[in-house]
């Protein structure tokens, strides 16, 4: 062998021996040769040397006291199977050979012992330390190189898990791979079961995979769940043995998912865009037509929404249509799909439902919509369009009904319902016709008389209340000849409320058609209702973007635009209301910028009392009530005074 002295240098070996001056002449030849000898005198002591010192070779003599060699060689192969250990012995029996074999003697010294036989014994055993020696660095090497990976490396084969690097050891929370070879459930207990990801189904299941395939991990050092894509690539070494590799594509797949929900979602209500609807109404239209199930939809849109846009700015509108979709989500079952469609539309996607579900449903929405109060605009109605596919309907020809019976509901007054198959208005209840009837018949019976009427409306906050003449009645609308001013104001709130000595409360009309020049509107969709205008103590006007208050509650604020405004208190919409409680006396900053002087602004400070809290949804509307004792009381009155007379000039000039 190429070195040996070399070699020997570098290595120690424990020499027993009874017979002192054998002893004492071996160790001196032996000193001279190895880096460490240790030496005893019998198989105890020695057994307890190499415990301590664990050498790489080990001499022993068979006949010795208490311990003999045989016995501390098996109790060393128990600790340590791999040991090179050298037998010398006077005998020559046949025998004691084999039990020395037996129990994993390595070489043989046949006593007298002489230095060219020592020499040559060590030579044997060298040659497979220097083989062992290489194979550890070779597995060192090859370790160290698994562990530099990012990647999670696991060596399995069909008596389990033979090897793994420090990043698989971490991410499935073993020490070792020892620890992780001895639990069969190591990679197994790890999976998490999700639609689309590959789920381990037996215990060769790593024979399963081909190519690469998702599987989704727990990761037991973060404690989250983690995308993975795995490939298993094998390889023959003795017994089949597979790699497994698993690549971190976490981030990867959040990138995706966010590029999805980006491609497929509205980002002004969160819902399904127009896209992804056509997607799925495609696939269910498919089903439906295969499987011959129902399939409805409801087509929506909110009536008035270019007026709205015009009104309260295209951001505070969006807002609205954001609070809408979250109403319908909220009202619409599980396997229900509902998206935008449009700008204004809406669709809801009913599978296994048929006319009279999907009419139930657009009942059930359009008195949740009405009854519901919206930023900024307190309260909308919808125009519905609902329609079943057939035999003969593919998903465009569904589409394209629904959106006529929407159109044909429009045309018919806000909040209606109109059925695709008769195009035909349908109602929730027979008390919403025989009140619409009633009321219709008294407009007719005022008609006849000849009598007025008095229109209550608003423009701006600012109330607006004028007598009005009936020009024609049919039997679903009402046409009235209205004043200049009444008739801006109707032109841009789209309803209002009619009073008479003939009607018990006051009817609420909302506005279909109108026709500049004769100031005349039609009207439609009565309702007996009180008017809220008439109860209110105080003189409000709703403000543009020029009053903002700073509501200071100990280490909190919130700076906002001020919305509707009077001398007794202020009204503004925030999305941020975890900390307002109704009841909580703040601190106000007012800052007021004077009509028709932009470089002017006044400010106050006064103490107030939160009112009413109202919404549920991203955005709420708080309206704050001032002291009794208000500093800047007067200057309210000044601010209010002058717009309101700005609001005088603005339907001034509308009507030029």
């Amino acid at each position: 062998m190429e070195n040996r002295e070399a070699w020997l240098a570098k290595l120690s070996i424990l020499y027993v021996e009874d017979e002192p001056v054998v002893r004492e002449n071996i160790s001196q030849f032996l000193n001279r040769r190895f880096r460490h000898l240790h030496v005893a005198e019998n198989g105890k002591e020695g057994l307890n040397l190499y415990k301590a010192k664990k050498p790489h070779i080990v001499m022993t003599d068979i006949k010795m006291p208490i311990m003999d060699g045989l016995e501390m060689t098996r109790q060393i192969r128990a600790i340590n199977p791999d040991a090179q250990i050298i037998v010398t012995t006077a005998h020559s029996e046949t025998d004691l050979l084999i039990k020395a074999i037996d129990v994993g003697v390595s070489q043989f010294v046949i006593k007298p012992l002489t230095r060219q036989k020592i020499f040559a014994a060590i030579g044997r055993v060298l040659h497979t330390i220097v083989l062992q020696e290489r194979d550890n660095y070779k597995n060192r090497l090859m370790q160290k190189i698994l562990d530099t990976q990012d990647n999670l490396l696991v060596v399995i084969g069909d008596k389990g898990i033979t090897a793994a690097n420090e990043s698989a050891l971490r991410f499935f929370g073993y020490r070792t791979v020892k620890d992780m070879t001895e639990d069969t459930m190591a990679i197994r207990s790890a999976v998490r079961e999700e639609d689309g990801y590959f789920v381990p189904s037996n215990d060769t299941w790593y024979k399963d995979v081909h190519g690469a395939c998702k599987i989704i991990l727990h990761d037991q050092h973060s404690r989250q769940d983690k995308v993975f894509v795995l490939r298993v690539n094998h390889f023959p070494q003795g017994e089949n043995h597979y790699i497994l590799s698993f690549t971190d594509m976490t981030d990867i797949e959040e990138h995706n998912r966010e590029l999805e929900r980006l491609t497929t979602t509205d980002p002004v209500t969160g819902i399904c865009n127009r896209a992804r609807l056509s997607q799925i109404l495609e696939k269910e239209s498919h089903m439906a037509r295969r499987y011959k199930t129902k399939l409805a939809l409801v087509m929506f849109s909110v009536d008035y929404r270019d007026d709205m846009d015009i009104s309260l700015g295209r951001e505070n509108s969006d807002e609205v249509l954001a609070e809408l979709s979250t109403l319908v989500s909220k009202s619409i079952r599980g396997f229900d799909t509902v998206g935008r469609w449009g700008d204004e539309e809406f669709i809801i996607l009913a599978p296994n439902s048929d006319i009279n579900v999907i009419q139930n449903l657009a009942h059930r929405l359009r008195d949740s919509i009405n009854k519901h109060r919206f930023p900024f605009v307190e309260h909308i109605t919808c125009s519905f369009g609902i329609a079943e596919l057939s035999s003969e309907d593919d998903s465009n020809t569904l589409i394209r009904k629904a959106s006529e019976a929407m159109r044909c509901a429009m045309e018919h007054g806000v909040g209606t319902i109109v059925n695709a198959t008769t195009m035909e208005v349908v109602n929730s209840s027979i008390e919403t016709l025989k009140e619409q009837e009633v009321v219709l018949k008294t407009f007719d019976l005022i008609k006849t008389r000849n009598e007025p009427v008095t229109l209550h409306n608003l423009y701006r906050g600012l109330s607006i209340k004028e007598s009005a003449r009936i020009h024609h009645t049919s039997e679903r609308d009402v046409e009235l000849i209205l004043s200049p001013k009444q008739f801006v104001a109707m032109f841009f709130e789209k309803k209002g409320y009619i009073e008479s000595s003939y009607f018990t409360k006051p009817v609420l009309a909302h506005l279909k058609s109108y026709h500049k020049d004769e100031r005349r509107v039609t009207l439609r969709s009565f309702s007996l209702e009180d008017n809220p205008a008439t109860q209110r103590q105080y003189v409000r006007v709703q403000v543009p973007d020029r009053v903002r208050v700073k509501l200071s509650y100990e280490n909190k604020q919130l700076n906002e635009k001020v919305f509707d405004l009077s001398l007794q208190a202020l009204a503004f919409f925030t999305s941020s209301t975890a900390w307002l409680r109704e009841g909580m006396d703040v601190k106000l900053s007012i800052n007021l910028s004077l009509p028709g002087a932009d470089d002017h602004s006044e400010n106050f400070q006064t103490t107030g009392r939160i009112y009413r809290v109202e919404g549920e949804a991203k955005v709420s509307k708080v309206v704050v009530k001032f002291v009794t004792d208000n500093p800047g009381r007067e200057l309210l009155r000044e601010y209010i005074a002058q717009r309101q007379l700005e609001i005088v000039r603005e339907m001034n000039s509308a009507l030029m």
